[in-house]
């Protein structure tokens, strides 16, 4: 039998001995992190809590993070941005001041009209309460507040007066009349003031049939019992007024009629202002004939394209304005009120 060396059994025994040892496992100790072992280092046997270890770092990680996020709540960056200052749009808009419109229209059985147009310029006709191109005539007596004037007929065609002649022969007067009477056959300046105050007359119905009208047809071409408010009114056939109609509005509200053809009041009927409302301000601009019927009464100036006839002991506050010829029947006309 062959006989090992004793070097190789003391060399094999020490390898026996580290392997041993490299498989033996110790309870509660482990190597050193980052430390290699080469099998002659012997093992100190410390420790996790002996050795450094990277928790401390990870500790301190987290102690700086701490210390950065106190440091970010403490420093609030720029000033606290709450975001666009709070926007509450334009300075409050409550819309556009409140529109109420046009004044209410409530139909036919009240119509409180439009937004009031200039009244008709009468020019120099406004110096007559009664001016005609035509003869005009009474059945006594009548009383009349204010200068008539006739452009076509003689102081003798202008019956039922009784004139007194003006020395000065440039106008007539009658106790019927609390004016004057200017007639075709007056002295000079009388022809001349009556050619021009025709033609500012004439001038007038021209701009009474120009208005457009804010109102047509109202009241089925009968107004009676109705209650209207300043405007342009038109109807292109006759008009009557068979019951008191009440016009409504300030002192300086304006109402032009315009009527198509003839203009008719009944007996009794009666055109009433309230609210201020002025007579000088109402217009009711006639396409042919106008006649007020017994104890009618009217206010307004009446523009007629044909005669104006007032019945026995009808009446008019305002101006009787004619083409042709005007009758009086124990009638009162009186001028309005400036």
């Amino acid at each position: 039998m062959r006989q090992v060396p004793a070097q190789v059994s003391s060399n094999w025994g020490a390898a026996l001995f580290v392997a041993a040892l490299a498989s033996l496992v110790i309870p509660g100790c482990t190597l050193a992190r980052g430390t290699a072992y080469d099998g002659n280092t012997p093992d100190s046997g410390a420790t996790d809590a002996d050795v450094p270890d990277s928790e401390p770092d990870d500790a301190a990680s987290d102690d700086s993070a701490a210390s950065d996020d106190s440091a970010a709540s403490e420093d609030s960056g720029p000033a606290t941005d709450t975001g666009p200052a709070a926007d509450t749009g334009p300075a409050t808009d409550t819309g556009p001041a409140t529109d109420t419109g046009r004044p209410s229209d409530t139909g036919p059985a009240t119509d409180s009209g439009r937004p009031s147009a200039l009244p008709i310029h009468l020019g120099t006709a406004i110096n007559f309460v009664i001016l005609a191109q035509g003869a005009v005539t009474n059945t006594p007596p009548s009383a009349v507040r204010g200068d008539i004037g006739d452009s076509a007929a003689t102081t003798g065609e202008m019956t039922g007066f009784a004139w007194t002649a003006d020395p000065s022969n440039t106008f007539s007067t009658s106790l019927q009349v609390f004016g004057r009477a200017y007639a075709a056959d007056h002295l000079a300046p009388t022809p001349a003031k009556l050619s021009t105050a025709i033609g500012h007359m004439l001038a007038a119905f021209a701009e009474a049939t120009g208005r457009v009208p804010d109102v047509t047809v109202v009241g089925a071409g009968d107004i009676g019992g109705l209650t209207l408010g300043p405007g342009v009114y038109r109807w292109t056939a006759a008009l009557s007024i068979a019951t008191p109609v009440t016009l409504t509005g300030s002192a300086t509200d304006v109402w032009l009629f315009q009527i198509g053809a003839a203009l008719d009041m009944a007996a009794a009927a009666r055109v009433q202002l309230t609210g201020g409302a002025l007579a000088k301000n109402v217009f009711w601009h006639v396409g042919a004939a106008a006649a007020l019927g017994a104890g009618a009464h009217c206010e307004g100036i009446i523009m007629a394209e044909a005669a104006v006839t007032l019945g026995a002991g009808a009446s008019i506050t305002g101006r009787v304005l004619s083409r042709t010829t005007v009758a009086l029947d124990t009638s009162a006309v009186a001028e309005p009120a400036p």
